[in-house]
């Protein structure tokens, strides 16, 4: 967890690029923002649900009176002490929970009958909730007074319901609302924010500096772990960022936003994939592994019974990862014995292939070509077939051959 060391020195002068009009941290003509995707990325918070509001700072449940009475808000302290007392009951027999609890009661009379009335606690819930409570104290909720809003108090208590929030929203809601506070009031009294003063996961904005610019890489063999908390290193932001004079050096560093492929170009990439295998085969003479040419077996006839089973056409073509394309052609003419190859195909079948890629697109053209003619070929004589009386039909057919095949 040495990683995890965060520097405040580091976070003082982040602090200093906040502007509190767009809420962005921005260094020269880049900026980052901290967004409920940004907190569902480095922490992996859900960022899906309701919102969490924290309003109604009342909050009279039995879990606040057992733990904390009437008193204010807990302290950080008061809460670490209840979790221990919570997890020693937890770990006891139940027995041995009974007389406990039974020992705290002093009072007789109507307490006591309400003591007997009460259902049984669950420790084990309750070590829970005083766990989620101390995370959001500490962590995620963040304040100089090391107290929590009572509504974060019945989020944490209520577990069967916590996962229907957005806590990722309600974690940047929390910080964006107290970074903008804080830097307009020092902006009037002509001083900056310091990080004493800002409420909430200001870890955020180191981790966020690391995966929006180049200023360090991720921890070795963890790159592509979730969420990003676990990839980075924080003594070694420390030790780059001291070496950066003035912060508005790393807008250079910062990283380019991937653009998203259009349809055509992911259709690109799976043609160039296509070629780039066929041009390994047809070099190596490489077949590919049985397994592979297997289910490539498989997933042809299903193809073609899929299409016959919707009155189409079955492809009259396998994929040409299939075979080699010398084998497209044997295949064809195999599955149909008028198929004659045109003369450039032949030609290109016995000429040395020195630019694969070249005669793959134009062979690809070719077939595609012909495909496209013989369907034409086929529609006309259908049609030319359904005008003519039955005693011109074999006339018609002996016509069309004669067209077709130039005799």
């Amino acid at each position: 967890m040495n990683n995890m060391n965060k520097s405040d020195l580091d976070l003082v002068q982040l602090l200093k690029t906040f502007d509190p009009d767009t809420k962005s941290f921005k260094f020269g003509t880049k900026s980052f923002q901290i967004t409920g995707n940004a907190v569902t990325q480095i922490l992996g918070l859900p960022n899906e649900g309701k919102s969490v509001k924290l309003v109604n700072d009342r909050y009279t449940a039995t879990f606040r009176t057992r733990h904390f009475g009437e008193k204010g808000k807990p302290s950080k302290n008061q809460v670490e002490a209840e979790l221990q007392k919570t997890i020693a009951l937890a770990n006891q027999p139940k027995k041995e929970k009974a007389k406990t609890e039974q020992k705290k009661k002093t009072n007789k009379g109507k307490e006591k009958k309400e003591a007997e009335e009460e259902e049984e606690v669950d420790y084990d819930k309750e070590v829970v909730s005083l766990i989620l409570i101390l995370l959001c104290m500490t962590f995620l909720f963040a304040n100089s007074s090391s107290t929590l809003h009572w509504k974060l108090f019945e989020h944490c208590v209520n577990l069967d319901t916590l996962s229907s929030y957005s806590w990722a929203r309600a974690v940047s809601a929390y910080m964006n609302e107290s970074l903008t506070a804080k830097a307009k009031a020092k902006a009037k009294k002509g001083g900056e924010a310091s990080i004493g003063a800002v409420s909430g996961c200001t870890i955020l904005i180191l981790f966020l500096l690391c995966e929006r610019t180049n200023i360090i890489q991720p921890i070795l063999g963890k790159e592509k772990e979730t969420p990003a908390i676990l990839k980075w290193s924080l003594v070694e932001l420390h030790t780059r960022f001291n070496q950066i004079k003035d912060l508005n050096d790393i807008e250079g560093i910062f990283k380019t936003p991937k653009k998203r492929k259009t349809t055509r170009e992911e259709e690109d990439t799976v043609e160039k994939g296509i070629l780039k295998t066929y041009k390994k085969r047809k070099t190596t003479g490489e077949e590919g592994d049985p397994l592979d040419k297997e289910k490539e077996k498989e997933d042809d006839e299903g193809q073609k019974g899929e299409a016959e089973e919707a009155g189409k056409e079955p492809l009259a073509i396998q994929d040409l990862l299939v075979k080699s394309m010398t084998d497209q052609i044997n295949y064809r003419q195999q599955q149909d014995p008028s198929f004659v190859c045109p003369e450039r195909l032949q030609l290109w079948k016995d000429e040395k292939n020195e630019d694969s890629e070249k005669k793959m697109k134009e062979l690809w053209d070719i077939f595609i070509q012909a495909e496209k003619r013989s369907k034409e070929l086929e529609v006309e004589l259908a049609t030319y077939i359904e005008k003519l009386d039955n005693e011109e039909c074999v006339t018609a057919t002996m016509t069309f051959s004669l067209m077709k095949y130039k005799i």
